[in-house]
Parts: C-alpha cells; structure tokens; sequence
C-alpha cells in the first residue's frame, strides 16, 4: 500500500508531465503560423499599447485559409489577411460596424474560427 506521501510525489510528477505536454503543443501550434504573423505577433507583444489586434483568427474565407485580426475597438477596422499575409479587406468595425463593404464573402456569426493568439492582459491597460 502506498504511503500519503508517495501518492502526493506521484501526484506531483503526473501534473508536471502534463503540464509539459500542453506546454508542448502551444509552442507547436505557434510553429504552424506564417513568418510574417509570427513577425506581426512579436512586434504587436512588444507594443501592446498600439497593438491593431487584441486577438488574430484562423478561418476559412473562399476555401482558403485567411486571418481575421480582431480590432482592439468597435469603431476600428478588424482586418482580414490571406495565409500569405496580404490584406483583403475589413469584414467588421469601423462607425458602421459592417466593415469597409470590401468583403464579398460576408462572415457571420456562424463562421468557424480557431483563435491563434490573444493580446496577453497586461496590454489591455
């Protein structure tokens, strides 16, 4: 039988070891990212202040995968790049909160997304 003090040793190491592996698959969903979003991320980390995101989406936009950069307010412009980073279009924000109309695939509510990074807090002050 074992004694407390094994089972909270035991405990201890299982939580690490899992702990690790979470560890593990951000740092690998962060590898998938395009050079010039990891790029934009670390500039944005660095300058949360005058960050143009406080969040970037992957979603599917004319079956391609893009990235939505989620304004930091509602009467800003939340932009949308294709997977090389070229700027398509503002889907959302700005006075009307429908965008700039440039968009011709609307994305709704209902469109799928994964988010990819989130301005950390400490950024929101």
């Amino acid at each position: 039988m074992l004694k407390p003090r094994q089972i909270y040793c035991f405990v201890a190491i299982a939580l690490l070891a899992a702990n690790n592996a979470f560890a593990q698959i951000e740092v690998k969903a962060q590898v998938n990212l395009p050079e010039w979003l990891k790029t934009k991320i670390a500039t944005m980390e660095a300058t949360p202040k005058f960050a143009e995101a406080t969040a970037i989406w992957k979603i599917k936009y004319k079956k391609k995968d893009a990235y939505l950069f989620v304004a930091p307010c509602c009467d800003q412009f939340s932009s949308l790049y294709n997977a090389a980073g070229l700027a398509l279009c503002s889907p959302s924000g700005g006075i009307t909160g429908r965008g700039d109309g440039k968009c011709p695939d609307s994305i709704t509510p209902k469109t799928k997304f994964v988010v990819v990074w989130k301005l950390p807090e400490s950024g929101k002050k």
